[in-house]
């Protein structure tokens, strides 16, 4: 994996993959170049069935962590954000 992670980048962490982070899918939602282990902040957006979840749960965690995860594609797919709204609302 490239040292260049980048915002909406998604890895899925499993339950190997460490004590402090439940296994889901996780989006990228923020670096943090100004420390000497260069943080990365995650968003939990799927569960690890690969199922999406709206977790709100944030972790931040170092760069080589994050190199140890295996890189998946977005869980939302190639769908707009207002196609996921709208099949979340269902017929109305």
């Amino acid at each position: 994996m490239s040292d260049d992670i980048e915002t909406y980048e998604h890895f899925r962490v499993t339950d190997a993959d460490g004590d402090s982070i439940p296994a889901g899918v996780y989006r990228v939602v923020g670096t943090d170049e100004s420390d000497t282990e260069g943080r990365v902040t995650l968003l939990r957006v799927a569960d690890a069935g690969g199922q999406r979840r709206h977790t709100g749960d944030l972790r931040t965690v170092s760069r080589e962590q994050v190199a140890g995860f295996e890189s998946v594609p977005n869980p939302d797919g190639d769908r707009a954000a207002t196609d996921s709204v709208a099949a979340g609302l269902g017929d109305t």
